[in-house]
């Protein structure tokens, strides 16, 4: 369950920001620092969602958890080799 939250915020989250740097935002004009931190940001973004589609497929590969029944109650008691002689 952790995987596919973390893949589905992954994906998301850096989705988003890599969408917006594309369609929203022209590339940043004035300093360097200016670009060198949109640039920053959108490799971040990019980073994210690779993560994320990481997790989703980690996700769906992973195998389902089930519970054991426990045999609790049955009256029978484990007897160690010290105990039988």
């Amino acid at each position: 369950m952790r995987n596919w939250i973390s893949g589905i915020v992954g994906v998301v989250w850096g989705g988003l920001i890599v969408l917006r740097a594309l369609f929203v935002v022209g590339l940043p004009s004035g300093d360097g620092a200016l670009m060198t931190g949109y640039l920053i940001g959108v490799g971040i973004g990019v980073l994210m969602f690779l993560a994320g589609i990481y997790y989703i497929v980690k996700a769906i590969n992973e195998p389902a958890v089930t519970k054991k029944k426990s045999k609790k109650g049955t009256g029978k008691r484990k007897v160690r080799q010290s105990e039988e002689e």
